[in-house]
């Protein structure tokens, strides 16, 4: 039912980033910020829609670290964070331009006219969830998964309402339910249909 909706993919359409690996935590991170440091989140510090308080805190050396991307990715004004090991689809959004560990790896859409917020709201939504298990039953949140996951073509007026509820879910006005409804609803499911995503990922 989900694929036969027009669509694209994130194939050659995003940009991906790891995140760093330092080579040695125990030198670089700090529990605590100042003198130069910012904060640096975890795999574990990434939920549905926004990201825990950081554990640690880090000087931005690159040179330094075993593997670090190309800081403009890290600083991109717009991005999404999701959780490496995983069972779950788990993305966060960032337009702070913060720095992530290599439990938390980058993906920054390249797809003119369709919002960020929109896709965020897909990829936290429970028949997305669903969509990922059924596929691939990974512990693991591959790059080629989320490049084979279908990205709807709807109107302007959809993407635009979809990312108006994922503002509200970021700013604590709605919650996920609020997403689920509208995606399930505009892509036709059923009331049995959407029983049983939630049994089968609950």
């Amino acid at each position: 039912r989900v694929y036969g909706h027009e669509h694209t993919t994130l194939a050659g359409r995003a940009e991906w980033a790891l995140g760093i690996v330092t080579g040695d935590n125990a030198r670089y991170l700090r529990p605590e910020g100042g003198a130069g440091r910012e904060p640096i989140y975890t795999g574990k510090e990434v939920g549905h829609y926004l990201f825990r308080e950081p554990s640690a805190f880090i000087r931005f050396e690159p040179r330094k670290f075993q593997q670090a991307a190309p800081e403009r990715k890290y600083r991109a004004a717009e991005k999404l964070v999701y959780r490496f090991i995983s069972k779950r689809l788990i993305v966060a959004y960032d337009d702070r331009g913060m720095l992530t560990l290599n439990s938390a790896n980058i993906l920054i859409p390249k797809m003119e006219g369709y919002p960020v917020k929109a896709l965020l709201a897909l990829l936290n939504s429970s028949l997305y969830q669903f969509l990922f298990q059924k596929k691939f039953s990974s512990i693991k949140v591959l790059r080629s998964h989320l490049e084979s996951l279908p990205v709807p073509l709807w109107d302007p007026g959809d993407l635009d309402r979809l990312a108006s509820i994922a503002e509200a879910v970021i700013a604590g006005r709605s919650d996920i339910g609020a997403a689920d409804e509208f995606i399930m609803g505009r892509f036709g499911l059923s009331e049995a249909e959407r029983l049983h995503i939630a049994r089968s990922i609950s």
